[in-house]
């Protein structure tokens, strides 16, 4: 079973505040310091904080299905933010532990989840026994957070802690798809679905719109490309944020090398649809989610 040990593993970068028109001087920072000061910052806790429900209709597919057929075991949640799947995920489980690198996080889900063994901890340093966990989830796209390097050590970590047979469920933006061609100037992705706040998204929009090409033109600089995968601004909180994108493919050759030898199953973003790697309608998706076993 997992050790009740509390250990972060994690240098806590420097604090930049909640993201903001940068100075003409200013300097872009790590995608590490950059993004940790989002999730850090006052909106965002304030955001993730208050975050529940279904993220999309295939997470409300996926996840029910791989809760019941793990149900009495034991469950790790990783980026578990301030809280939003532990009352999807942790019902049924014989065990249940979720962490979050960000304390502030950890406070506020401690506060919503009184009695949940949440801890202070990093994806990519995994502070528990190898096959300990029959059931990972990594929701929301938290793995594209990371660095490329770092992805693959999360990958690796997340199959060491996994029991012969276990599951990692998570999701990850489209390289394929439309998000790493947004730009500020830009509309912001609207849909039917949820006319409300596709309306609201595209008057933040206009109004930050001198904050959000601040902070493309700031962080633009830390674009890296690579073979099915980029790193790169994302139009999510003012393009304050530096994320990793990735193919179908590419997600599925960086689990192989990671030791994932079992089925890996793909989803779209909206309608709980299972797709294959080489489906057409995978570009039409912002991020897609992933269903990988460990082994037979």
């Amino acid at each position: 079973m997992p050790e009740k040990k509390e250990r972060s593993g994690l240098r806590r970068p420097r604090r930049i505040g909640d993201m903001t028109m940068a100075g003409p001087t200013q300097r872009p920072s790590t995608q590490d310091e950059v993004n940790y000061s989002v999730w850090s910052g006052r909106q965002g806790v304030a955001r993730y904080g208050a975050a529940k429900g279904w993220i999309d209709s295939s997470e409300g597919v996926i996840l029910p299905k791989l809760v019941s057929e793990y149900a009495g075991g034991a469950v790790l949640d990783l980026g578990v933010g301030g809280g939003r799947t532990i009352g999807l995920a942790s019902r049924a489980a014989g065990a249940f532990v979720a962490i979050d690198y960000v304390p502030e996080l950890v406070q506020v889900a401690r506060q919503r989840f009184p009695g949940v063994d949440i801890r202070v901890g990093d994806a990519r340093r995994l502070d528990f026994a190898p096959e300990s966990f029959d059931l990972v989830l990594f929701s929301i796209n938290g793995i594209d957070a990371v660095s490329h390097t770092d992805r693959g050590a999360v990958l690796r970590e997340v199959r060491r802690v996994l029991l012969p047979g276990g599951t990692f469920y998570f999701s990850t933006h489209n390289r394929s798809g439309p998000g790493p061609r947004e730009r500020p100037w830009g509309p912001p992705p609207v849909t039917m679905r949820h006319p409300r706040s596709s309306v609201l998204s595209l008057l933040r929009r206009v109004w930050r719109f001198p904050v959000n090409v601040a902070n493309y033109r700031r962080l633009r600089t830390l674009t890296e490309l690579g073979p099915g995968w980029r790193v790169t601004t994302s139009g999510a909180h003012d393009f304050g944020i530096v994320i990793h994108y990735t193919t179908a493919a590419a997600a599925v050759a960086e689990l192989r090398e990671a030791g994932f030898a079992g089925p890996i199953r793909l989803w779209d973003d909206v309608y709980g649809t299972e797709l294959s790697g080489d489906d057409p309608r995978l570009d039409g998706c912002w991020y897609f989610h992933v269903v990988a076993r460990r082994d037979p």
